[in-house]
């Protein structure tokens, strides 16, 4: 009796677009010749002025000598840690993807100071499975640009 294999089916790529804002992810399976969106990515993080993250005047303490009294400086700049905290949940769902098995690969684009603060939080599964890292942001890019892209990384 002759068995007939059925061809293996490949895993996709996995194609994330972000910026310290925006979040957006993306399916291959023909080296990027057709990409198509994958719902549930991270929504946008709202970015108000530094003036809404803080109270009206800055905290006040004596100094060591004396009887002044002096302005504190926040330690962190608020749109800092927002960008901070953010890069941290997008590469906690990129390990989650990259952990449950179901692509072969990741390709990422994203602007270089965004970049930085992702590399910091990847874990093992997302490091292994990252194929291309591309300086560029392409947040605001249509469909058929980020293709484009996507193609030019992967082509053979």
């Amino acid at each position: 009796m002759e068995t007939t294999r059925q061809p293996s089916r490949l895993k996709p790529t996995l194609v994330v677009v972000t910026d310290a804002h925006h979040f957006r992810l993306f399916s291959t399976g023909d080296h990027g010749a057709s990409i198509s969106h994958i719902a549930g990515d991270l929504d946008s993080i709202p970015n108000p002025p530094s003036r809404d993250h803080k109270s009206e005047r800055p905290g006040r303490a004596f100094s060591s000598s004396g009887v002044r009294r002096s302005a504190i400086q926040p330690k962190t700049d608020p749109h800092e840690a927002a960008e901070k905290n953010f890069a941290k949940a997008v590469a906690e769902q990129l390990e989650t993807l990259a952990a449950a098995g179901a692509y072969n690969g990741i390709v990422l684009f994203a602007p270089p100071s965004f970049l930085g603060a992702l590399r910091e939080h990847f874990g093992r599964h997302s490091t292994e499975l990252l194929r291309a890292q591309v300086h560029k942001d392409l947040t605001k890019s249509t469909q058929d640009e980020i293709r484009d892209h996507v193609e030019a990384v992967l082509r053979p």
